[in-house]
């Protein structure tokens, strides 16, 4: 140091010894302190696990307003991402009669939208693991708001699609941000049941458009449908039949809202520490535990070492690209194959990823019409029973929620509640009286958000930081692949009197879901995430 190189280069015994006694100067003194104060420095170190623990509640132990607030700004992704798709399942019989179309036309709405979502989880979810959480998080909702005002005023069927897609992809990149944002925000201890909770908004989202839909549109609607769900387009006017453009509107001028609530969300600390940014997670970390009680000074120093960071020229980077999106996953892919189990993991989240939703879509996707064919011909009786169906699967998230963190867990809690929906849906399919109908609907819908709510959660939690918002946001593109196909055979199936065959291909997608939940090897209840 520069005191010792300022001593003679020689000392005799006495000043030698006065040297090393810590009251004879300051400076001694001083060096003293600062070698303690590294110690203590050192040894409050914590990784961000601890640190999440420790300052991401408050101080009585109870949930953090930070964390509170992030289910909220996380929760609008979320409920915009089911908000969409279902408002387009119910805006389907309205569009058909005013621009003339034919069944086949009219689903296509639907699969356009997925087509979108498809192309908008494999760009923001590889963008968000090289860009950062923080900009896919907020451009992702703000495209579907602007263009989905765009939507609401198509002057034609061409329009109205292209201006769906882009809905799409901005609506597309929600779940897979958001889950790993989150997932990455929250203490280990509570990030299942937290997690859980941030399904109870995809269910609130399916809630709300059918409540929309069954407010506006029997209001300002044309068009009759008889019980054979074929409808008559005479005397169809633009201005007769805007309740479905009502509809877009609110939905999209809500999510303009919502995006308010993501102002001033902080980048995911766990990025910041793997691209090497470590104040700037400290910084994160202490922001959180000032918001969360911890004190206005409260100081957080985390590991540096051992954390496999690694420095990234991201920001400079295509990462729009399609091609760099596939070769993030395939690099991605080649890393979680060194890992036990891992491999087996991600094969069987595919097969629950495509044929959960293809299973559910294939009911879902043309529910106006199933339960047309079950008799339930009037528009508001129509929509009202849409309305039950989704208003069901919010107790059924916060069932979700409970259970993950029971002895069930959640690869149990996945594979039971698949199991239970495809009994729900056979029984859809026998009944005939419309309570019986009513009932059964409301069941497929309370049984299906315990099973999505299982995925959303097991899924970010099983997958490594480093490829987390890749793997996840290719999982949610090949449901959403399913999801674009569902809609169409479905519509096929119906058009040619196949309905039994309609619903073997459902039964037995779920059936499938449900046996490849059975055989997940990774259980992550009070597993750290890694």
């Amino acid at each position: 140091s520069d005191v010792y190189k300022r001593q003679p280069l020689a000392l005799d015994p006495d000043s030698c010894f006065a040297l090393m006694t810590p009251s004879r100067t300051d400076i001694e003194d001083g060096l003293a302190k600062g070698l303690v104060a590294a110690h203590e420095q050192q040894s409050k170190q914590l990784t961000l696990q601890a640190a999440l623990e420790k300052y991401g509640r408050s101080p009585s132990g109870g949930l953090g307003w930070f964390q509170f607030r992030m289910v909220f700004v996380c929760g609008a992704g979320w409920w915009a991402d089911n908000a969409w798709l279902n408002a387009v399942i119910l805006i389907q019989p309205r569009v058909q009669p005013e621009f003339g179309l034919t069944n086949s036309e009219t689903t296509f709405l639907l699969t356009i939208l997925f087509i979108g979502e498809i192309f908008g989880s494999a760009i923001w979810g590889p963008a968000s693991d090289k860009i950062g959480r923080k900009p896919a998080f907020l451009a992702s909702l703000l495209i579907a708001g602007v263009v989905g005002t765009a939507a609401a005023v198509s002057p034609n069927y061409s329009a109205l699609l292209a201006l769906l897609f882009v809905v799409g992809t901005g609506v597309g990149g929600n779940l897979p941000v958001d889950g790993a944002l989150f997932a990455e925000l929250m203490p280990g201890s509570q990030r299942g049941s937290l997690l859980t909770l941030l399904s109870t908004f995809w269910s609130l989202g399916n809630f709300s458009s059918s409540l929309l839909a069954w407010g506006i549109i029997p209001q300002w609607t044309c068009g009759t449908t008889d019980s054979l769900g074929r409808t008559d387009f005479r005397d169809c006017s633009t201005m007769d039949n805007r309740g479905w453009r009502i509809v877009l509107m609110v939905l999209a001028v809500l999510n303009l809202l919502t995006l308010g609530l993501r102002v001033g969300i902080p980048e995911s600390p766990a990025f910041l520490l793997r691209t090497g940014r470590v104040e700037e997670a400290e910084q994160v970390m202490e922001a959180m535990a000032r918001e969360n009680g911890h004190g206005p000074s409260q100081r957080v120093s985390l590991v540096r070492d051992g954390a496999g960071y690694e420095e990234t020229e991201a920001a400079e980077e295509d990462c729009g690209s399609p091609f760099r999106a596939v070769k993030r996953l395939w690099e991605g892919l080649k890393t979680l194959g060194t890992m036990s189990h891992m491999p087996l993991t991600v094969v069987l989240l595919a097969s629950i990823w495509f044929f959960s939703n293809l299973g559910y879509g294939l009911f879902n996707s043309n529910q106006p019409r199933l339960l047309t064919r079950k008799g339930i011909s009037s528009t508001s009786n129509l929509y009202r029973d849409i309305l039950i169906n989704a208003a069901s699967g919010v107790p059924g998230s916060l069932l979700a929620a409970w259970l993950v963190n029971t002895q069930m867990g959640r690869v149990r809690t996945l594979a039971v509640s698949a199991f239970v929906m495809g009994i729900s849906l056979a029984a859809f399919n026998l009944v005939t009286d419309e309570a019986s109908v009513i009932a059964a609907n409301a069941c497929v819908s309370f049984t299906s958000q315990p099973m999505y709510a299982a995925i959303y959660l097991y899924t970010p939690e099983v997958i490594p930081t480093a490829v987390r918002g890749t793997v996840v946001a290719w999982l949610s593109a090949v449901s959403r692949a399913s999801g674009t196909v569902a809609p169409t055979f479905a519509t096929l199936f119906l058009d040619n009197d196949l309905e039994p065959v309609l619903w073997g291909v459902c039964l037995g997608s779920i059936a499938l879901t449900a046996i490849s939940a059975f055989f997940l090897p990774i259980e992550t209840r009070n597993r750290r995430l890694e």
